[in-house]
This record gives structure tokens, sequence and C-alpha cells, in this order.
């Protein structure tokens, strides 16, 4: 499993130099799961990804400005995340965005779920 460094921490939060080389893809396939006071979270990997950035807000719009998580990548064909100690009855909304060593790629469609 690979270690999310200072330079990746970098990256993610759009800071410093890069190469020629792009930024990732936005991830596909987001999906949300309601689970007890929790939301469980599953994506589909993106080549040479080092990690993934996940959005949590309880407003559609901006999600950027919710809740940040980072996610280590390992180079998986997909990724689980289970959102805990979140408030039941109340509509999340989630993206994820992938992150290379030039920086972080733009969002995934959003997924939304209603924890238990």
């Amino acid at each position: 499993m690979r270690v999310l460094s200072i330079l990746a921490l970098a990256a993610a939060l759009g800071c410093g130099g890069g190469s020629a080389r792009a930024l990732p893809p936005a991830p596909q396939g987001l999906t949300a799961k309601p689970e007890l006071e929790a939301v469980l979270l599953q994506w589909s990997g993106v080549p040479d990804s080092i990690s993934y950035v996940v959005y949590t807000s309880i407003a559609v719009s901006p999600i950027a400005n919710g809740k940040v998580s980072f996610v280590s990548a390992t180079g998986a064909d997909s990724y689980l995340l289970l959102e805990s100690g979140l408030t039941s009855g109340v509509a999340y909304h989630f993206a994820v965005s992938a992150v290379n060593d030039n920086g972080r790629g733009p969002l995934s469609a959003e997924a939304s779920a209603t924890p238990q």
C-alpha cells in the first residue's frame, strides 16, 4: 500500500509544479450505499493515481466546500470507503477526484445517499 506523502498531499491540494504529464481523469462509477450512520462508497480506480480525494457534503453545490478525506491509491481496480459518523436521515452528497504527480484531476459524477 502506498503512503500518502507530503508531495502527494501538496498535489491533492493543487499546490506545486508539474511536468508535461496530464492530470488524471475523473474516477468513474461512484456509488453510495446507505448504512447505519454511514455511507459505503465505491468507485473505479484510475491508472497512475497516487491517491484520491473524497468530498462529503450535505449541500449539492459546491460539493468541494464539504468535508475532505484522503485515500491512498493501491493500484486496485476499485475502491471502497466507509464514510462513518454521519447523521441518520440526512442526505449526503459525495464526489471523488484522483491525484497523480501533477495534481488533482476533475471531480467524478456525484452520488448521494441518506444514512439509516
